[in-house]
Parts: C-alpha cells; structure tokens; sequence
C-alpha cells in the first residue's frame, strides 16, 4: 500500500507568524496537520544533542524515524492538503531540502514567512526572555551569539542569522518550482486577505470562515513567579509531569504551556530606535538580495527609525 505523505510544508521563519498560520491553517475542512512541527527534515542535526534545555531542545519534540513521521498522515489521504508549518527548514536549506526532495519529490508546494529581520531578531530574544530562559541584555545576547552557535545552541537562540533569508530563500527556488514566499506584514495588515491567498496558493477552497486570533505573542510576563512555574524546572512540574504525560498526547501538552504562558503575558517590549538603528546595518545586504529574488519593495524595512 502507497503511505500517505505531506504535500505541503511552511520552512520558516520562526517568530514571523507561524503558530497564528498553523491555527488558521487547521481550521480548513481540507487540510491536515497532524501537529505543528516535528523537526523530521533538519533532525539529523540533532542526533548528538548533548546541552540541556533550552540551549538545545528536548529529543521527544523531534521525530528522527521516517516510518513514524510517515504514520501521522496514515489516515489522511482523503485531504487535498496534507502537512505541516516548520520553523528551522528554510535556515538549514542545506539539510532540509535534499531530504525534503527525496521523500517528497520535487512537486510539493512549499511556502515561507519572512518579516523584517530586526524585528523578527527582537521577537526571537523577548522569546526566550519572556519564558526567563534569556538572563542577558539584548546586547549581550547578540555578542553571545557567535559563541552560542559554536557550542551547538539550538537555531531559536541564533537570534541575527536566523534572520537572513535571501540564501535560503534562492535554495529553495532553485530546489523545487512550488515554492512561494509570504510577508509577516500581510499577515499582520489583513489575516483574513493573507489566508486566502494561501489557501490559493494550495488551491483550496478561499472563502472559509476562520477565527483569526494572534498566537505566541511575545511581551514580559505579568508575574515572573507565574512564569517560573510554567517555563523552568520546579518541584511541582516533577510532580505533574508523569500524570500529564499519561493522560495528555505531546501535541495538547504544547496546547497547554501555550495557553498558561498566553495567560501571563503583559506588555509587549520594544525596541529603542537606538537598539534598531544599530542593527540595522546587519541585514542591508541580505534585504536587497531578498527583494531581487522576490519581486517585492522592501524599502520600508531598510529604513532607519527616527
């Protein structure tokens, strides 16, 4: 018997959108996602994961066997979409896409979110800030970059290089001829407008009814003690660990930490336009290379904050 495969994926970017595509996405009667993201096409980097959480992520959130990524669409091929919304494929082209291409073939339809990348290297740090996983300034952070990749830090902490796409972006063109790009300020302006030209895009039907609610916003906690709680090792995590883990599959469990941490989140943080404007410099390059593959004016992202 053929094994049902996805025929779509989101490769990225992480912080531009992504968890608010996935619920949208779901809420179509043609198209199935089995779970957010399971990591399958980048998991060979992750094999001899050795620093603790959150320097590297945990193994149960990956899936390194292709018989059990397979086994989540075993059912599904009664949808015309199938598939999920990734955050790290479009940064690791060079070991997602042959991967991508062998077990999927060069046809699947391929799509990316990209936002302007201070931004996005600014959600990425009041990311992890906001669970208190970040102890440094946001300067520091960026210096400690460089260190941090070296010792094998998971690409969520690679706050500036995550943030360039134009290379990534030209692999994946070049790789596959169903590969589209999308715009966080699309998604942002009109999200009811960006998710019909996805479902376009996937030609689904456009006109669903969707309940268009922001997900995974960034911002300091209300109570950090509340987010100690949910975020970090305690006591009384050790002892509701196993009971939620028997009674609760990985992907609701994700549901719920999201749902507890949407809860505490207070006031969005900012950049100075001081903090901007030095950053800045960092991506010019990479913008206008971005503009050229894209077809799109990206003037405004190049533009310094008064």
């Amino acid at each position: 018997m053929t094994a049902v495969k996805p025929n779509f994926l989101v490769v990225g970017a992480a912080k531009t959108g992504t968890t608010s595509l996935y619920d949208y996405l779901k809420q179509h009667p043609q198209v199935f996602m089995p779970t957010k993201e399971t990591f399958f096409f980048q998991s060979e980097l992750y094999r001899n994961n050795h620093l603790p959480y959150p320097a590297q992520r945990p193994a149960e959130e990956i899936v390194f066997d292709e018989a059990e990524f397979l086994r989540a669409y075993s059912g599904a091929g009664s949808y015309p979409v199938r598939g999920e919304v990734a955050t790290g494929y479009l940064y690791y082209w060079r070991e997602s896409i042959p991967r991508i291409k062998a077990l999927l073939g060069e046809d699947v339809k391929l799509m990316a979110v990209l936002r302007n990348p201070v931004d996005r290297t600014y959600s990425g740090y009041t990311f992890f800030s906001r669970d208190l996983h970040e102890k440094l300034s946001f300067e520091d952070a960026l210096a400690a970059e460089p260190r941090r990749t070296a010792d094998g830090w998971d690409f969520m902490w690679h706050y500036v290089e995550h943030s360039k796409y134009a290379e990534g972006v030209r692999a994946f063109q070049q790789a596959f001829p169903h590969f589209k790009v999308f715009f966080f300020d699309d998604l942002q302006a009109d999200p009811a407008a960006f998710m019909r030209e996805v479902f376009g895009f996937l030609t689904i039907e456009k006109n669903i009814p969707l309940q268009l609610d922001q997900k995974n916003v960034s911002g300091a906690p209300k109570s950090k003690a509340m987010q100690h709680l949910i975020t970090q090792e305690n006591p009384l995590k050790k002892l509701l660990r196993p009971l939620l883990r028997s009674v609760f599959g990985r992907e609701r469990r994700h549901q719920i930490r999201t749902w507890l941490k949407s809860r505490n989140v207070g006031e969005k943080d900012r950049m100075t336009p001081e903090q901007y404007n030095a950053l800045l410099p960092h991506f010019l390059e990479d913008i206008t290379a971005l503009e050229q593959l894209t077809g799109r004016d990206l003037s405004a992202w190049k533009r310094a904050k008064g």
